[in-house]
């Protein structure tokens, strides 16, 4: 962590989750978010520019983090979100419209993300059909543990 003062970090265009995640880590470390790094915002390609060394640190979304450690890099912090794209967002005006569609809505998302959970090996191969991306494999899914 602390060879990442004064280096630039890979987030998406403005204020997104991964720059939550990377200024709460920061934080978490002794850094001031706004003074320490420098940010560069991008909505896609950060693989390839931490690789190229433009970025020096970024969020990647659940199974791009496997690319990335089989490119090389390292992994500083696993975090531990089921979700792909980083939440589900939505207007108070939309919720008190759609109650119902909402709810719908989230118990199939909250039923998936369980099947993804206690599915890995057949999850990891829908998503490499999907992200045509033939690197991903079963075998390189984190197994669950169970702790005390």
């Amino acid at each position: 962590m602390a060879d990442l003062k004064g280096k630039t970090l890979g987030i998406g265009r403005g204020r997104d989750l991964p720059y939550i995640h990377l200024s709460k880590l920061l934080r978490d470390n002794g850094f001031d978010p706004k003074d320490d790094v420098k940010w560069f915002a991008r909505d896609a390609g950060r693989l390839a520019m931490l690789k190229s060394g433009v970025i020096h640190g970024t969020v990647f979304p659940a199974t791009a983090d496997l690319i990335a450690v089989r490119a090389g890099m390292k992994i500083l912090k696993k975090l531990e979100t089921p979700a792909l794209a980083g939440g589900i967002h939505s207007s108070s005006i939309f919720v008190q419209k759609n109650r119902d569609s909402l709810r719908r809505f989230l118990e199939g998302d909250i039923e998936g993300i369980h099947y993804m959970i206690n599915h890995k090996d057949e999850s990891v191969i829908v998503f490499s059909k999907i992200l045509k991306n033939s690197d991903l494999k079963p075998s390189v899914c984190p197994k669950k543990t169970t702790g005390t």
